[in-house]
């Protein structure tokens, strides 16, 4: 009765999350259909809890989150309510008013924050003249908030983006460059004030529970009622659909751990993240400690998809996966805010490489003109 009363408790209380700890499963990710930069768990990013209408004007505009944003030929100067001051220069800088500060983002520069505002800054063809746009997308509406020609509020201008994407957290002061594949976000540190090193993690990656419960719901509607290769693959679908408990809290690896990428889920199951040969990040999960072959699989790459996993897994020759997978791209669609799909997954199979990920040493992804431009992030200084 003691034991059962304590888990209540627990389950009841917040999460904390290890700051170090480098691989976290993380509960209540998506919030209408996007990423919430919250659920990153590294901090609410410098803003307000409470969240206000956007206020633009010329040249400037506040979040809802109480960001204070300003454009002008010099740069772009960001206030955040905690006192926290970010400034970007019209060479696509980002600079902490301690001297810190990241290499150029030689394509320019997308910045998220926390309450989902996203600040994209254009470059000019050199960092002699002004920066050439800022446009800040709030709630779906887009604000040029300046531009070389003239200045314009309110006002849309889809223009192609290709340079790197970074988020804003801790105090507003601990900025990463986010890379991704599907639910899977990798988040590599550019910055952070020279005091906050020891406590920011230096790289996390982040796994969106809440997509893998929704795709998990499709398996029993994919599955035959009837197969004489697979004749229990009806009761799996079923059984793995009802797997969503699983992910209503949040999961981690322990902060020190290396070796391959596992993370346990709780009642026996586990997930491993890493990517393959061709590049494809891929996630399996699987049942009890020792099995070899997970039950299904997602794979993230030129398609976005889940399988059943044969029972062999292939190992003897034949097919890996039972029947076509499951296309995800539309339970996908717009949740993580990274524009280059490709660059940003070949981001992540770095990274994941670095965290012990590994993929076959034969592969060598390559993202062109890489550096702090949307490739491998710029380092703090």
């Amino acid at each position: 009765m003691i034991g059962s009363s304590l888990l209540l408790v627990l389950l009841a209380s917040p999460q904390i999350v290890p700051s170090k700890s480098e691989l976290v499963v993380a509960h209540g990710a998506v919030l209408d259909g996007k990423l919430d930069p919250r659920a990153l768990l590294l901090g609410a990013g410098g803003l307000r809890a409470t969240r206000s209408r956007a206020v633009s004007e010329r040249g400037r505009i506040q979040t809802p989150g109480g960001a204070l944003v300003r454009a002008q030929a010099a740069g772009v100067k960001i206030d955040f309510p905690g006192g926290r001051e970010l400034l970007i220069t019209p060479s696509a800088r980002i600079h902490l008013r301690g001297g810190e500060h990241t290499l150029p983002f030689l394509r320019g520069l997308r910045l998220v924050l926390v309450d989902g505002t996203v600040i994209t800054v254009q470059r000019a063809n050199s960092t002699r003249q002004p920066l050439a746009s800022v446009d800040v997308s709030v709630g779906g509406r887009d604000h040029r908030i300046w531009s070389v020609g003239r200045q314009v509020v309110d006002a849309s201008h889809p223009r192609a983006f290709r340079g790197g994407t970074v988020v804003a957290l801790g105090d507003g002061g601990a900025v990463y460059a986010i890379s991704s594949a599907g639910p899977v976000i990798g988040l590599e540190r550019v910055l952070c004030p020279q005091g906050d090193r020891d406590r920011v993690p230096t790289r996390r990656l982040v796994v969106l529970g809440d997509v893998l419960a929704d795709s998990l719901k499709l398996l029993p509607a994919h599955a035959p009622r009837k197969s004489v290769q697979f004749p229990q693959v009806a009761e799996a679908a079923r059984r793995f659909a009802d797997l969503g408990a699983l992910f209503d809290h949040h999961h981690w690896r322990p902060p020190g751990a290396v070796g391959e990428l596992w993370v346990s889920l709780g009642e026996e199951y586990r997930i491993k993240v890493h990517a393959d040969e061709a590049g494809r990040v891929i996630l399996g999960l699987f049942g009890a400690t020792g099995d070899q072959v997970p039950g299904v699989e997602w794979t993230f790459g030129a398609r976005d998809e889940l399988h059943f996993v044969r029972p062999t897994g292939g190992t003897h020759g034949g097919p890996r996966y039972f029947m076509r997978g499951i296309d995800l791209r539309t339970l996908l669609h717009g949740v993580v805010p990274c524009t280059d799909p490709i660059a940003s997954r070949a981001g992540l199979v770095q990274l994941l490489s670095r965290l012990g990920g590994r993929m076959n040493q034969k592969l060598k992804v390559g993202v062109p003109g890489g550096g702090a431009s949307g490739g491998r992030p710029a380092a703090d200084r």
